[in-house]
């Protein structure tokens, strides 16, 4: 069927003519045309036939070059040679004449055998006319059908009864055959009860074995209400042999039992105690109470699946506990023929933990709407299935924690008269957290006349003009009125051309609110702020992280599109709009643990039939439930689920953060909710907005002029995605303008005729808030970025290495400057990128929002690099490089970004290259501001001042020194992760922590785990306490686990406690480059390698450190710190080179101290031959620094081996120590 409705089952079937068409044109045009057609068409169908086969059936394939091969294959493997095919036929009609339906079986699974076997048949080559099906199928039915079978032979001609009609007849007598049976066995094994009194009286019960299986005393339980406890010690219990229902929606007050007077519901589930023959009470859980049944049933399922072996024989029923196998109890039968059991309820273990109140079960799964308006809904009947709500006083946390607001304004007197004829709508975001869908806007459309809402979800503001084209044509193709008037705020994603040409060619009038005046668009204000706080709600509920929002927004809307509103008397907005009342007896707690049935085609014969989710909504396409599974982040929807409405997903392997939607919603001035949201204080009735309100709870009242002033910051700090987006606002406009002026200034390109044998690279804009220390706003920056990734290495570039400024040197530049009570100052060299000359012929297209007029066809030749090219760091490097050098500096060999100017015998200024930012310093101040005014004469430049913020480091220069923090990054980082409430610990990481790649754990998100540990390594910048704890959790970025990340989170802690710490350099007398060095040995559980560890200080200022594990394994602790005693010495050199370049000469040998006396004799003596024999050649360079006078090693104790801290977790008292040794404390006063 696939290939014919692809057109392909004549090339699979027949194959096609394979011939060589000659470049020369000697076939026809049209045979040509024809043979590639048939070439592309088979090659088509092999496709679809290799991607349909299993796995173990491909390789069969591999051998076929078209389809036909391949088909003949497969013809092969399943049906084999034509011997095959007849012992398989033989097979497939001995298997059709011995055919019998059974009794218990149903004519419709029966009729499915027969037709397997018959379409088998079929395609072996067969033929089997319908008459011999018809007449098969009517002898092998069971005798119960003998007098139907009769009846249809009688009156029917076989010859020309078709197997369906023959199917429905059958059907239609199985059905009263089957209420035939029903009514019987109700009749002969029901109970009978006259009176609840006469009930009361007695003792015993009755025991029922149902032999039909459809009774539901102890169906699916319903967990809606628990807890209540109960004692029936008047009241007999009978063993009653019953199955579950099948049904999965049982709500509170629907019936889960049988008795005479109709349906009953469960109250209540809990504990009950049996008393045995010996007198010792033994426990029946699971048990449902059931108020208005007439007698106790005990389910003997339920006994069997306790554990419980049940027999009746000789007049006894007889119940004993497998697991010890211990008699229970022995009931004797009595006269009326059943078995009576004492039996009594445990008070004191009833499930009190389930207790739930109805009402306030409702109130959850109407997304915590308020109660008075749920006994609205009740009372004047405005749903259907919604049961009594009684007012209580209960606290629901989830209310507390979303929602909080303010009086309103006066409301609007005027209203629509019909659907469509006025439509509020109004966009909220963006959301700080992007949905599963990445979205972070919503935007929502209110009808006034009905109050019915729509929600879209938008990547962008952009897309509100599309988004309202598809509203529109929905709205009017459902009510059958046309929208007439619109009313929304001023955004731009409102008020474009675009939009508002639209409005005009449809006839739509326009409302626009007044700046800063949203209560003008009250309706959709308040109905945003109403959703967001029922979301809040549902997310504070059940603790869902906020991926979640955009789920919980659509639950909202679908929930308050069934709730009451006072702007529609009586009514739903559902029913005002659909003229006819919602069921709500579907609905079910948002964000509790679901169970979907796994449909049997995509699970094997033994695998589970179920999965686990968390319930997220409401389909609109289909009657079913939108489930979420958050550990593949896939959306389910299904109608088969079980729910478990007090469970929440068990987050303990994830690390939640507090659902905080939006940083500043553009409506954010929204307030009061038309609904009667208590207990909350609110503004209750009213339908007028409030003047201000963020989504967020706020305990401190903020003014008006605060509400707008912040929510412009807000707005103004948010970065455009798109030029679209850019354009409409000012403060992007004019960034774009300047950088524009700044490449015309430059002279980067020039306009030039299109070239024809060239590529035109396209460019692209982006938009950057850069901010200050303290988190103000520094400037918004529009960056014209080439779309360098077209281009081809070697074509269009050659070099593209920039180097940079390693840490190290700027913590080694600013431990100077406090030893020699320099100022460190700071420039940015502003669009660097767009002074860099390029060597390579490059041309790229007009900017977006730039392009001469008249002159469109035209391209840009590169002079200049812009950013986004490949050579663009390497020709800025070059350029700048070149400048300095022209201007007596001097470029350091060992550190190619550090220069170094001197003027006269001891003046000298010191300058570091980071890309586009310039740190520098100098002994004399003169030197500075000259260097200053010459950088500022010969490039565009920012005057940063004196150095306090640089890649996220915070600096602070005193008399007393200098301080190097990252403590807003570390709070950042804490707030990121949820962990700014956490308790601190003293240390890192545990003593004796050995963490391993097989630990058994589960394992925890790969990409949660390296982001949290990738940002815990740029901290070490300034905090080498950490160093080693994140140095060994970094180790299992590939395949982390709960185990491994329990670790990191006790470096956060350990942050949490310590966020505000750096390094403090200070002016000494001496600052001689020192260093210590250590190993731990075999300390990698896995692979058994070990642990180097050396920290370097200039004077007392640290300025280097590493804790890194080491290459080879190491056979013992002499060999480990003789190996990590080589890596540091190898640092040394390079600092000592450093040093050197910056006129701080190390005129004497380095000391590195090492506790290890083995090591410091092998650095010195040869002799050692049988123990450094195998030690990899380049571990032996220290010896040549030793013999070369460059490094001395020196043994220190343990107690003072400062570099023990990058090898080791160490107890707190020895850590703190050592951790004042690296001069990490808080922040200079």
């Amino acid at each position: 069927t696939l290939f014919i409705s692809q057109d392909l089952w004549d090339i699979v079937e027949d194959g096609y003519e394979e011939q060589e068409i000659s470049k020369a044109g000697k076939e026809t045009q049209e045979k040509q045309q024809t043979y590639k057609e048939n070439k592309k068409k088979d090659a088509k169908a092999l496709f679809l036939i290799q991607q349909g086969v299993s796995k173990n059936l491909f390789p069969r394939l591999l051998p076929a070059t078209t389809s036909k091969q391949a088909w003949e294959i497969l013809k092969i493997e399943f049906k084999g040679s034509e011997k095959v095919i007849s012992i398989k036929l033989q097979s497939l009609w001995r298997e059709f004449d011995n055919l019998l339906m059974k009794d218990t079986e149903s004519i419709q699974v029966f009729f499915t055998k027969v037709s397997g076997i018959v379409n088998q048949i079929k395609c072996y080559g067969d033929t089997i006319p319908d008459k011999k099906i018809v007449e098969k199928t009517l002898r092998s039915l069971p005798p119960k059908y003998d007098h139907v079978a009769a009846a249809i032979e009688e009156s029917k001609d076989l010859s020309t009864l078709s197997l369906h009609e023959l199917i429905g007849s059958l059907e239609a007598h199985e059905k009263r055959i089957n209420r035939s049976t029903e009514q019987s066995v109700e009749q002969a094994f029901q109970s009978k009860v006259n009176s609840k009194e006469k009930e009361d009286k007695q003792k015993g019960g009755q025991f029922q074995k149902s032999q039909n299986g459809r009774n539901k005393n102890f169906g699916r339980r319903n967990y809606n209400k628990g807890g209540n406890s109960f004692n029936n010690q008047q009241q007999g219990s009978s063993l009653n042999h019953q199955e579950g229902s099948n049904s999965s929606n049982n709500q509170q007050g629907s019936s889960n039992s049988n008795n005479q007077n109709g349906r009953s519901s469960i109250q209540c589930y809990g504990i009950i105690s049996v008393q045995t023959k010996g007198g010792i009470p033994k426990l029946v859980y699971d048990v449902l109470y059931v108020p208005n049944l007439a007698q106790n049933l005990l389910s003997v399922g339920q006994l069997l699946q306790r554990g419980f072996l049940v027999k009746f024989e000789d007049d006894y029923c007889v119940i004993s506990d497998k697991k010890n196998n211990t008699l229970v109890a022995k009931i004797k039968m009595t006269a009326n023929k059943v078995f009576p059991l004492l039996m009594t309820s445990k008070e004191n273990l009833a499930l009190e933990a389930e207790k739930v109140d109805g009402s306030l079960l409702w109130h959850l799964r109407y997304g915590h709407l308020n109660q008075r308006s749920l006994q609205l809904l009740h009372q004047k009947s405005m749903v259907v299935g919604l049961p009594s709500i009684h007012s209580e006083k209960e606290i629901c946390e989830g209310c507390i924690f979303g929602k909080f607001h303010r009086l309103p304004f006066s409301q609007s007197s005027w209203r629509a008269k019909a659907p469509l004829e006025l439509v509020h709508a109004d966009i909220c975001g963006p959301t700080r957290t992007p949905s599963f869908n990445n979205k972070r806007y919503f935007i929502l459309f209110v009808d006034d006349f009905s109050r019915m809402m729509w929600v879209y979800f938008l990547e962008q503001k952009s897309e509100a003009f599309s988004v309202f084209k598809q509203f529109k044509a929905f709205g009017e193709n459902q009510s059958g009125h046309n929208l007439k008037v619109l009313r929304t705020d001023r955004g731009g994603e409102f008020t474009s051309n675009e939009f508002s040409e639209y409005c005009k060619s449809n006839g739509i009038k326009r409302e626009l609110t007044a700046r800063y005046t949203p209560q003008q668009n009250g309706v959709a204000e308040r109905r945003n702020r109403t959703i967001v706080e029922m979301a809040r709600s549902m997310l504070k509920a059940k603790s869902l992280p906020n991926t979640f929002w955009a789920e919980a927004i659509h639950t909202a809307v679908f929930i308050l599109n069934r709730s009451p509103t006072k702007a529609v008397k009586d009514k739903t907005p559902f029913e005002a709009w659909h003229r006819f009342k919602p069921k709500v007896d579907f609905f079910k707690i948002f964000g509790c643990t679901a169970y979907a049935h796994i449909p049997s085609q995509k699970r094997e014969k033994f695998d589970e039939k179920g999965e686990k989710y968390i319930f997220v909504g409401y389909s609109d396409q289909s009657k079913a439930y939108r489930l979420i599974d958050p550990r593949t982040k896939s959306l389910v929807i299904s109608r088969d689920v079980i729910f478990d409405e007090l469970k929440a997903w068990k987050w303990e392997n994830y690390d939640i953060e507090v659902p905080r939607f939006f940083e500043e919603p553009d409506s954010s001035h929204s307030e009061e909710t038309q609904f009667l949201q208590s207990p909350i204080p609110s503004a209750g009735t009213a339908d007028p907005s409030s003047p201000d309100s963020t989504p967020r709870l706020n305990a401190r009242t903020r003014s008006l002029a605060d509400i707008y002033e912040s929510c412009d910051l807000a707005l103004s700090a948010l970065e455009p995605q798109k030029f679209e987006e850019a354009v409409k606002e000012n403060i992007w406009q004019d960034a774009m303008d300047e950088e524009i002026r700044v490449i015309k200034k430059n002279r980067t390109w020039e306009l030039v005729d299109r070239p024809k044998s060239k590529d035109i690279i396209g460019l692209k804009w982006v938009y950057k808030t850069k901010f200050n220390e303290d988190g103000s706003i520094q400037k918004h920056k529009a960056r014209l970025v080439a779309k360098g990734y077209s281009q081809q290495p070697g074509i269009d570039f050659n070099e593209t290495f920039a180097p940079v400024v390693r840490m190290e040197t700027i913590r080694t530049v600013l431990a100077l400057a406090a030893q020699l009570k320099t100022k460190v100052y700071q420039l940015d060299v502003k669009s660097a990128f767009l002074n860099g000359e390029l060597e390579e012929e490059v041309y790229v297209e007009q900017p977006q929002g730039y392009v001469e007029k008249g002159r469109e066809d035209k391209v840009y030749r590169l002079r200049k690099a812009l950013y986004g090219l490949k050579q663009a760091p390497r020709a800025w490097n070059n350029k700048i490089d070149h400048y300095f050098q022209q201007n007596g500096f001097t470029r350091s060999l060992s550190e190619p970004s550090l220069y170094l100017k001197k003027e006269g015998t001891h003046d000298f200024l010191i300058l570091c290259l980071y890309v586009d930012d310039l740190i520098y310093t100098s002994t004399n101040p003169r030197m500075a501001e000259v260097f200053k005014k010459n950088m500022m004469k010969e490039y565009e430049m920012t005057d940063l001042g004196t150095m306090r913020y640089f890649l996220g480091i915070q600096v602070q220069q005193s008399d007393e020194g200098i301080f190097i923090s990252q403590g807003k990054y570390a709070e950042n980082l804490l707030k990121k992760f949820n962990m700014l409430k956490s308790k601190p610990m003293d240390t890192p990481m545990a003593i004796n922590l050995k963490l391993t790649s097989n630990d058994g754990a589960p394992k925890f998100d790969a990409s949660i785990y390296k982001s949290v540990v990738g940002s815990l390594i740029y901290l070490t910048n300034t905090r080498p306490d950490i160093v080693h704890a994140v140095s060994v959790v970094s180790r299992f970025m590939s395949d982390p686990s709960n185990h491994h990340f329990a670790a990191v989170k006790r470096i956060l802690r350990y942050i949490q406690g310590t966020k505000g710490y750096g390094i403090r350099y200070t002016q000494e007398k001496k600052a001689h480059l020192v260093g210590y060095t250590d190993s731990d040995w075999a300390g990698a559980i896995d692979d058994r390698k070990s642990t180097s560890g050396h920290v370097f200080f200039l004077g007392s200022k640290v300025i280097s450190w590493s804790s890194k594990k080491q290459s080879t394994v190491a056979l013992s602790t002499t060999e480990a710190e003789y190996i990590s005693a080589t890596s540091a010495a190898c640092e040394a050199v390079w600092i000592r080179r450093i040093l050197a370049d910056l006129r701080q000469e190390q005129n004497t040998p380095t000391k590195l101290y090492c506790d290890n006396m083995s090591t410091i004799a092998m650095t010195k003596n040869p002799v050692f031959h049988s123990r450094s024999k195998h030690i990899e050649l380049r571990h032996h360079f220290i010896r040549k620094l030793v013999e070369d006078g460059e490094i001395e090693l020196k043994f220190c104790g343990t107690d003072e081996q400062i570099a023990d801290v990058f090898t080791k977790a160490l107890p707190r008292e020895k850590f703190y120590y050592f951790r004042e040794r690296l001069n990490v404390a808080g922040q200079m006063h």
